[in-house]
């Protein structure tokens, strides 16, 4: 009976740290968290890599409960790094979680604090759905990104970059 017991006891205040990390299968399998690579003037993740990690990532959570900051995710070798702002980011990132965040052009120039993530969805023959963003500029007043994609296709930069210092800590993935 005391085993029993005891088990029972065990079982009850250990199990649940189990279960609270549903995070721990994903991070093990995509080796998280992924260390950036650099490139360009300003230094910035390059697009590339993020794009597939944050593919993998939804692809790896979902139907879990799992919850992670870009800090957990990603691992930038320099703190003074930007991080690109890409359709794949906006439609993993939690609602309002990026609000007030600093948001750059690809020159490093601070453009406004974002507001808010906007999804365009055309529904037809061919369905397919554009994420994309607005910001508020230094006067006040709210700018779109524009329903496009956010890659210079020019240059191969994003257009827009987020300061990896803000975000670093912010929440990338919920799974609720």
């Amino acid at each position: 009976m005391k085993t029993t017991v005891l088990l029972s006891v065990l079982l009850w205040t250990w199990a649940p740290s189990l279960w609270a990390d549903d995070c721990a299968e994903v991070r093990a399998s995509l080796g998280l968290p992924v260390r950036l690579k650099m490139t360009g003037k300003p230094k910035q993740a390059r697009w590339g890599q993020v794009e597939k990690v944050l593919s993998r990532l939804r692809e790896e959570t979902e139907g879990t409960s799992c919850r992670l900051r870009f800090g957990e995710v990603f691992a930038s070798p320099r703190p003074d790094a930007y991080f690109p702002l890409i359709g794949n980011l906006l439609r993993t990132v939690p609602e309002g979680e990026l609000k007030g965040a600093s948001v750059f052009a690809q020159t490093g120039l601070r453009m406004g604090v974002f507001s808010n993530r906007v999804v365009f969805e055309k529904q037809g023959p061919s369905t397919y759905r554009v994420y994309y963003f607005q910001f508020e500029d230094s006067r006040g007043q709210l700018q779109s990104s524009g329903n496009r994609i956010l890659i210079d296709h020019q240059t191969g930069k994003p257009f827009f970059l987020l300061h990896w210092p803000e975000i670093e800590g912010r929440l990338l993935l919920d799974g609720n």
